[in-house]
C-alpha cells in the first residue's frame, strides 16, 4: 500500500487510521470538509495532504487530487454518526447520496479498492422493519443499511472492487462522542451513578487501534473479500463490559443496572463473527477490553472529564 484517500480524516476513526497510515510510509490525502474544520487530530506529518472538500460536492475529488495510482479509498465520512442528527432524514439522505458520488469518484480515479464502513445497526435497523417498529432512531442505522445495498449494485454494475467492514462499538483515546463507554467511565470518574436497562443483551467492543489494525490489513489484501466484520476479542451480554469497566475505572462503584427501560431488541450472536476475518487475514487483536478501557480513562481524565 503506497496512497490512499481518507474521507472523515478528522474524524475519530478517520484521524487515528490516518496517522497509522503516515507512519507506515502510505502517502494520504486526507479529505476534510472546509478550511475551518479541525484538523488538530491529524499530525503533522510530510505523507499527509490535507484535501478540503464538502462532500455535497464529491464530484469535484477526482479535481482536487491530481493522482491516479491510488491503492484504496477509504470512504469513513458520515455526518450525524452520533447525537441528534442521526435521526435527522435530510442529513442521512444527504449521506447516502454522498457516499454513492465517493464511490463513483473511486472508479473516475482508478483506485484499487474501495472500502466503505457500515455499523452494526443496520442489523438492528432490519429487524426493526421487519417488526413495524416505527422509531426516528433508526434513521441512521437505515441509512447505512440503504447505502450498502446501493453500494452492492452500483459497484457490481461498474465493476468497482469494494468491501464492507461493519464495525461495533469502537471505542479509545480521541473519541469525544458520549456512547456507552465514554458515558459510563465518566460517571464511574465523577463518582456518579451510571444508569443502563439490564443490558443482557448480546454485544462487542473494538479498542480504535485494532480497528485501525484491521482496517490496514484489509486494505493491504490483494484476494478481494466483500464483507468483514471487525469486532473486538469476544462478544459478551454488555453488561459485562460494564461491569469490566467498572472493574478497571472504579472497583468500588455502584452500577445502575436495570434502572433504565429495555428496548426489547434481541441481538443475535452472528452479527458479532470475527471467525472469517481471523481466518482471511490471520488478524490477531492487540488489546484486551480491560487493556483499552485503561487506555481511555487515562485519557479522558487527562483531557478532563
Amino acid at each position: 500500500m503506497h496512497k490512499v484517500i481518507i474521507t472523515g480524516a478528522n474524524g475519530f476513526i478517520g484521524s487515528s487510521l490516518t496517522n497509522f497510515l503516515a507512519k507506515k510510509g502510505v502517502t494520504i490525502f486526507a479529505v476534510v470538509k472546509n478550511k475551518f474544520s479541525n484538523v488538530d487530530t491529524i499530525m503533522k506529518h510530510e505523507n499527509i495532504n490535507i484535501i478540503y472538500c464538502d462532500l455535497n460536492h464529491a464530484e469535484q475529488l477526482e479535481y482536487l487530487i491530481a493522482d491516479r495510482d491510488i491503492d484504496v479509498f477509504y470512504h469513513l465520512a458520515w455526518t450525524g454518526a452520533s447525537g441528534p442528527e442521526r435521526a435527522n432524514y435530510k442529513v442521512q439522505v444527504d449521506n447516502v447520496s454522498n457516499s454513492m458520488e465517493c464511490a463513483k469518484q473511486s472508479k473516475l480515479m482508478g483506485c484499487k479498492r474501495f472500502i466503505a464502513i457500515g455499523t452494526i445497526g443496520e442489523f438492528m435497523a432490519e429487524l426493526a422493519i421487519k417488526n413495524n417498529i416505527i422509531s426516528e432512531n433508526f434513521t441512521y442505522a437505515i441509512s447505512k443499511k440503504f447505502y450498502h445495498s446501493l453500494l452492492d449494485i452500483y459497484c457490481y454494475n461498474n465493476n468497482i472492487p469494494y468491501t464492507w467492514c461493519t464495525l461495533p462499538g469502537v471505542y479509545g483515546i480521541g473519541d469525544r462522542t458520549s456512547n456507552i463507554i465514554n458515558y459510563t467511565i465518566k460517571k464511574l470518574l465523577l463518582k456518579e451513578l451510571p444508569e443502563y436497562t439490564k443490558a443482557e443483551q448480546l454485544f462487542d467492543f473494538v479498542y480504535i487501534n485494532d480497528c485501525i489494525k484491521c482496517l490496514f490489513e484489509i486494505g493491504l489484501k490483494n484476494d478481494l473479500k466483500k464483507y468483514y466484520f471487525i469486532g473486538g476479542p469476544s462478544p459478551q451480554p454488555l453488561y459485562k463490559f460494564i461491569e469490566a469497566a467498572k472493574n478497571v475505572v472504579s472497583p468500588d462503584s455502584q452500577l445502575g443496572l436495570g434502572i433504565r427501560n429495555e428496548d426489547g431488541f434481541v441481538y443475535k450472536k452472528e452479527w458479532f463473527t470475527m471467525d472469517e476475518t481471523i481466518k482471511h487475514l490471520g488478524f490477531k487483536h492487540e488489546y484486551s477490553f480491560e487493556e483499552g478501557i485503561k487506555l481511555t480513562a487515562e485519557w479522558i481524565k487527562s483531557t478532563g472529564i
